[in-house]
């Protein structure tokens, strides 16, 4: 049985091989003469006009002056971790709207006995979570500063651009997203 396949492997190649020389057999012929009138008709053809480079000016270095004025190269404005202003706390442990935009929450309405009110707040996977006031919630370190039965109000540090923090009022109205 395996001499029988090589044989028949042996015969499609030969067959192949057939097929293949008479393809490029009858590619060629000695009758190029079609070929060889375009090619002198394009080498006969006009050349375009290629414009000529533009003139380049000559690179003048600027070299600056201090004369009592701050570094470029340096920043702005002090960014040691020491400089005033609000900064987040590093021991704070993240809650679990913490790790949604405020964009993305929605809230649902309130609870409220014993004269405390409690927000109830959805995220984007669908978890329906009760906050208080001084909660955190948001990814700039949001905390809650009122609750009314339309609007939880609050204050996130976003990053000022110069290595600090700044307090920012945001809020999450009811039915909002």
């Amino acid at each position: 049985m395996n001499a029988s396949r090589r044989t028949r492997r042996v015969h499609l190649a030969l067959a192949a091989a057939f097929a293949a020389v008479l393809t490029l057999a009858g590619c060629s012929s000695r009758n190029m003469s079609d070929l060889k009138h375009y090619v002198a008709r394009v080498k006969a053809r006009q050349s375009g006009h290629i414009k000529p480079l533009p003139k380049i000016a000559e690179y003048k270095p600027f070299t600056y002056k201090q004369n009592h004025r701050r570094d470029p190269f340096e920043p702005a404005q002090n960014t040691e971790k020491g400089h005033g202003g609000p900064r987040p706390n590093p021991n704070h442990v993240p809650g679990p709207l913490e790790q949604f935009p405020l964009s993305s929450l929605q809230m649902l309405g309130t609870l409220s006995a014993d004269g405390h009110t409690q927000a109830l707040v959805a995220s984007p996977d669908g978890i329906v979570h009760r906050v208080n006031l001084g909660d955190y919630m948001g990814q700039h370190y949001g905390r809650v500063t009122h609750i009314t039965p339309n609007t939880v109000a609050v204050v996130e540090l976003v990053p000022d651009g110069f290595g600090g923090y700044k307090k920012q009022p945001a809020s999450i109205a009811r039915g909002q997203k």
